[in-house]
C-alpha cells in the first residue's frame, strides 16, 4: 500500500498507518484548494499525504503541513466548534478524506496520532 508506506515514512506506526490508509478515502486535490475554512463547522478530517499545505488564522503565523498531519481534527471531533483556522494546498497534494464518524472511531484508537497536542 503505497499510501501507508509514505505515512509511515512520516512516522506514523505501521499498524496505524496501514488502517488509516484503508478508511480513508485518497482525493487528489489541485493548488489553491481550501481544505478548511476557518469559521466554517467540519463535516470531515484529512490527512496529509503528498504535497504541501499552508494554515492560516487570524491570531497565528501562518505554518506549513507537514506530510502525516492530521488536518481538521477539532471541527470533526466536536461538532459544537467551528474550524479554528484555515487550511489550503499549495501544489497539487493527496490527502485521505475522513467523515466525522469515521474520523472519530480512529481517533479513539489512534488518539497519539490523531488528536495531536498544539503548542499553547
Amino acid at each position: 500500500d503505497p499510501i501507508a508506506a509514505r505515512l509511515v515514512a512520516a512516522g506514523l506506526s505501521t499498524d496505524a498507518a496501514h488502517l488509516l490508509s484503508r478508511c480513508g478515502t485518497a482525493v487528489t486535490v489541485q493548488p489553491g484548494v481550501p481544505l478548511c475554512t476557518e469559521g466554517q463547522y467540519g463535516r470531515e478530517a484529512f490527512i496529509l499525504v503528498s504535497g504541501e499545505a499552508i494554515v492560516t488564522s487570524h491570531d497565528e503565523q501562518p505554518r506549513t503541513v507537514a506530510v502525516g498531519e492530521v488536518i481538521g481534527e477539532i471541527a470533526a471531533l466536536d461538532s459544537s466548534r467551528t474550524r479554528t483556522a484555515t487550511v489550503e494546498t499549495t501544489t497539487t497534494s493527496v490527502v485521505l478524506a475522513y467523515d466525522v464518524w469515521t474520523f472519530r472511531t480512529l481517533a479513539e484508537k489512534f488518539s497519539d496520532v490523531l488528536v495531536p497536542q498544539r503548542a499553547a
